[in-house]
């Protein structure tokens, strides 16, 4: 099959706008072995897991999903008490959510739910909502929120998917692609029809 110019850049269009959906970019975090031992703290979040990743700047985060945890507590721990944490990284905006509101302590899982997920999925701590990345970095963390046990909750196994929107340059590269290609179809056409 042949395509000329014009066809060959619709096609691309439409092929990448497929590949470009909003909800596409995600990271997925293993978070086996992770604990919770504290409060969250900015400055010093020592006590607790913590991962920065990078996304890409004016990446947007809508939410994230959990998946086959399985927590352990110590001590006089509950497992409403742990709380996933998703935050640009000045700690200004963020997504927190517990993946269990039971009120004791023991072995809990395996469960899955996302950020603002129905009841008997967990429930929010601190919630929050989508945010955009000013410096494309996300801080991913488990922590307590009621945190004068000196004890706390381990993350036997379990998946986290953060989602994402990538950034809008992105989409203007691809844009700027296309009307490159659109161009060059035309001063082709131009040539052929002065000749």
């Amino acid at each position: 099959m042949k395509m000329n110019l014009p066809s060959l850049v619709a096609f691309v269009a439409l092929t990448l706008g497929g590949s470009l959906d909003a909800n596409a970019g995600f990271v997925d975090v293993n978070l086996a072995g992770w604990k919770a031992l504290g409060a969250f703290d900015a400055s010093d979040d020592s006590e607790n897991t913590r991962l920065v990743i990078d996304l890409g700047q004016s990446a947007t985060i809508t939410g994230f999903e959990y998946s086959n945890l399985r927590l352990t507590t110590s001590g006089d721990s509950w497992f409403s008490e742990f709380v996933i944490s998703v935050n640009n990284t000045g700690n200004t905006q963020w997504l927190d959510w517990r993946p269990s509101t039971t009120e004791a302590g023991g072995s809990l899982g395996p469960i899955s739910g996302s950020f603002g997920g129905t009841t008997g999925q967990g429930g929010p701590y601190g919630a929050g909502g989508p945010f955009t990345l000013i410096d494309g970095r996300i801080l991913v963390t488990t922590y307590l929120s009621y945190f004068i046990d000196p004890v706390g909750v381990t993350v036997q196994s379990g998946n986290l998917r953060v989602n994402f929107i990538p950034e809008p340059a992105t989409y203007a590269m691809v844009a700027f692609g296309l009307v490159c290609l659109a161009g060059l179809a035309g001063v082709r056409r131009s040539q052929q029809s002065n000749s």
